[in-house]
């Protein structure tokens, strides 16, 4: 297999550091899931938002997640109900579309392990079905890229929080801690 040289500025890592990342990257990404699930009770307004957030996670895959939130956009800002949200709340599930794919390329790829310029150097690389036509360059994550989606998905999913927060608010929507009977 031949694999691309990493460019000399990128930082190197321990294959701990990388797997490190690439946990640290993976775990973040419950925090969008979480605040997507609040966002989804908002926009169904749910007065037992509990039971919406529940719905929310009985659906398989992010991906279906996202068209069940981008439908609930719709038919709340249609519905009558404050729409100043809408645009706000559409830029926020196109970034989280965009980080679903990211996501994917940290939990599906392999590690790829080569020797270069005296050291190891540890990269993602997706396995073949899954980058058809995508260039070489387009499947694969080095070191930075992987220890900045931890950051990307925090940053994302604190402003899905604040913006669920400002929209709760303007429903009189509350939530509260689940807890198991």
């Amino acid at each position: 297999m031949s694999v691309s040289k990493v460019p000399a500025s990128f930082p190197n890592a321990s294959a701990a550091e990388f797997a490190e990342a690439v946990g640290r990257a993976l775990l973040a990404w419950q925090a969008i899931e979480a605040a997507c699930a609040k966002l989804f009770a908002c926009l169904v307004v749910a007065h037992n938002t509990q039971a919406a957030i529940t719905a929310f996670y009985s659906i398989n895959g992010f991906a279906q997640r996202l068209i069940m939130m981008k439908n609930a956009t719709r038919a709340f800002a249609s519905g009558g109900d404050d729409d100043s949200f809408e645009p706000q709340i559409t830029a926020l599930l196109e970034r989280a579309t965009e980080a679903t794919r990211l996501r994917n390329q940290l939990s599906h790829s392999k590690i790829i392990e080569t020797f270069q310029d005296a050291a190891y150097v540890f990269h993602l690389e997706m396995p073949e079905p899954a980058w058809a036509g995508r260039s070489k360059k387009g499947r694969l994550l080095h070191y930075p890229a992987v220890r900045a989606a931890e950051g990307q998905f925090q940053s994302l999913a604190a402003d899905i929080e604040t913006l669920t927060g400002h929209l709760a608010a303007a429903l009189g929507l509350e939530f509260h801690p689940f807890v198991p009977n």
